[in-house]
């Protein structure tokens, strides 16, 4: 409850005690895992109680900065690759 309350209060502006007020009247919560003392729970939240923000993420705007990693990771494999074959060969010719 406490990172729900969060979310609204810094991502929507909205202050702590509506918060609670809203996700205690109307939030489902759902218990989706628990491993090893580790629990997974889910918000549910109607999107009709928020058309106004999803309506502006709809139209656009900055992008999430996720992909610029995509070269370093692809990189990262290669040389990963290129180490285990040389290592391998390596290997191959100590075994012959």
């Amino acid at each position: 409850m406490r990172d729900s309350i969060d979310y609204f209060s810094e991502e929507h502006g909205m202050d702590r005690a509506n918060a609670l007020a809203y996700l205690s009247a109307a939030t489902d919560y759902e218990v989706s895992q628990v491993v090893d003392k580790t629990k997974g729970i889910h918000a549910l939240i109607r999107k009709d109680d928020f058309k106004e923000v999803f309506k502006e993420a709809e139209e656009g705007g900055e992008l999430p900065k996720t992909s610029t990693n995509y070269l370093n990771l692809l990189l990262l494999g290669l040389a990963l690759a290129v180490a285990g074959k040389i290592l391998l060969s390596l290997q191959m010719k100590r075994d012959s």
